[in-house]
């Protein structure tokens, strides 16, 4: 099944998983001893070691219950973390936008707040005060520099991990590994960001790593609640237990990683960059916010600023011109609306393919996109019923539009 079964470090350190048929790690040893893992009839994790995790209904991780110390979580309407106590007191609260992006962290009574330019992040304040400014380049979570009191920049491994931090002068401030599946195993000199494993903000009052529609837990390599896609063997694991060949940088599926150049602890000098030192008064900044309001969306789901109009002419289809010709399929409890369309493989990949997709990629079974509104789209050559599927997420509420093809 191409699951990672060990890894062995410079030192003679070596790490060893076991898995069951459904893909949950059942036994890790290191050099501190082995870990035993035990599941449920629905994969949910029951304990680790002395650990124990309990669920609610709609499986989502309530309480993990550690010795002395019990956590406890609660979940949003639109089921995203929200706060996390400690022993009945707050250590974490978390609030998002409309499109379900985090904007705002307190954890150990400090508030942070986050503005994001489409899936990426722009700056952090604290006390209303900007912290820090983000550059990034063009793939999903590089973050290519960050300006605050100074300027610095962030290297990334094959996976998108920060692995190191120079200055302007090219000194080296400070390095960080990790274990396959994300656990910080190393740190050196002043590694002073949150971004850590995937590019991906890592919580040390938590543990827990925040990948976008989920919470991961890489002590144990899970997420904290159940694949919102529901497709698949396991809705809790994370790649497929493969996390050096794959990342999963929505917290919804994941795909092939064609970017690996180097050994996983490589730093990679990336030059030519260096932000204004004034932020408030620069023209960028200015036309940067100036791009971040006034948008709106037409029926398609584009984004365009309220100044401009809709590229006249574009051929890309909608959501619902793919129902034409497709008739309702089963009906369901939940947020899921199925379809059955004729046409197999051939039309699935097709309507994909029509869609104004970005950021497309390849995953194991097929296709992922993004729509310019922030619906998640995957094809896929088969799925939990064996047939051809096209899958419409929304994860600001979490619907779903599943078209079967036969």
């Amino acid at each position: 099944m191409n699951r990672l079964t060990g890894v062995s470090y410079p030192g003679g350190e070596n790490i060893s998983y076991s898995y069951d048929a459904m893909g949950n790690r059942t036994r890790m040893t290191t050099a501190q001893g082995t870990t035993s893992y035990s599941y449920n009839q629905l994969n949910q994790l029951v304990s680790a070691g002395s650990i124990n995790y309990e669920y609610d209904a709609e499986g989502k991780l309530i309480k993990k219950t550690a010795g002395s110390e019990t956590f406890d979580y609660q979940y949003n309407a639109y089921d995203r973390l929200s706060q996390v106590t400690k022993n009945n007191t707050e250590i974490a609260s978390y609030a998002y936008d409309p499109m379900g992006r985090r904007v705002s962290v307190t954890e150990d009574g400090r508030q942070r707040d986050y503005l994001w330019n489409g899936d990426s992040l722009l700056a952090t304040y604290v006390s209303g005060t900007m912290e820090n400014l983000y550059a990034v380049g063009s793939g999903i979570d590089e973050v290519l520099g960050v300006y605050g009191n100074q300027t610095q920049y962030l290297h990334s491994n094959h996976l998108g991990s920060i692995v190191g931090i120079t200055g302007t002068d090219g000194s080296v401030l400070g390095t960080r590994s990790y274990t396959p599946f994300g656990v910080v195993r190393n740190t050196t000199g002043n590694f002073n960001t949150n971004l850590g494993f995937i590019g991906r903000s890592q919580s040390n009052t938590t543990g827990l790593t925040y990948i976008r529609a989920r919470y991961y837990d890489a002590n144990v390599g899970r997420f904290t609640r159940v694949d919102p896609i529901r497709d698949g063997l396991n809705w809790y694991g994370y790649t497929g237990g493969n996390p050096v060949k794959y990342v999963d940088p929505y917290g919804l599926w994941f795909g092939a990683d064609d970017t690996i150049t180097g050994p996983v602890d490589e730093i990679i000098v990336i030059g030519g960059l260096y932000l204004a030192a004034t932020y408030g008064n620069s023209e960028w900044a200015q036309n940067t916010m100036n791009n971040l309001i006034g948008v709106v969306q037409d029926s398609c789901g584009r984004l365009f600023v309220k100044s401009e109009t809709p590229e006249e002419g574009n051929d890309g289809e909608c959501v619902d011109d793919l129902l034409e010709g497709a008739e309702p399929g089963r009906e369901t409890k939940g947020k899921t609306e199925q379809w059955e369309k004729p046409g197999g493989l051939e039309q699935a990949e097709e309507d994909f393919d029509s869609l104004e997709l970005d950021g497309v990629r390849d995953i194991p079974v097929g296709k992922l996109g993004t729509l310019p509104d922030g619906r998640r789209v995957n094809v896929r050559n088969k799925s939990s019923d064996g047939r051809p599927t096209l899958e419409i997420y929304n994860p600001n509420n979490g619907r779903k539009i599943k078209i079967r093809y036969y």
